[in-house]
């Protein structure tokens, strides 16, 4: 048993980055329902309607909560944005950072002191998080 509850998560884009394409996570909610999710979906080129309203909406310094595998992250790289990308899951940081991320850093969005930004995403599972106050 794993005592970090993150840990299949962090070993499914480790995997997946190291090429098991098939590789699937599942969640399970304390309702008792399951859902398995592609791993594939971390490594998506992000192309939705909201992804690319989002990016128009991008000005200045970009801090990406909860970057996860970068996939936000590099597209507004490629656009010219400095990017400064985090993520508490360890494995995570380290495919961003393989994946070309410039500034990827293993934070808690909570404890992060990475100086001023002129837009925050929280994108994604991030989007839960209320209540923050950025300094």
């Amino acid at each position: 048993m794993y005592t970090n509850p993150w840990t299949p998560h962090a070993l499914s884009l480790r995997d997946y980055f190291a090429g098991d394409t098939a590789a699937t996570i599942v969640i399970h909610s304390d309702l008792g329902e399951h859902e398995e999710l592609p791993v594939a979906g971390w490594f998506r080129a992000p192309s939705s309607p909201v992804d690319l309203r989002v990016f128009d909406l991008c000005r200045g310094r970009v801090l990406d909560v909860g970057a996860g595998t970068g996939v936000h992250t590099v597209a507004l790289q490629e656009r010219g944005f400095e990017v400064c990308a985090i993520d508490f899951v360890a494995e995570a940081v380290e495919i961003m950072r393989q994946r070309g991320v410039r500034d990827a850093r293993s934070a808690n969005l909570f404890e992060f002191r990475g100086g001023s930004f002129e837009t925050i995403l929280v994108l994604a599972n991030g989007a839960a998080l209320r209540g923050v106050t950025a300094r």
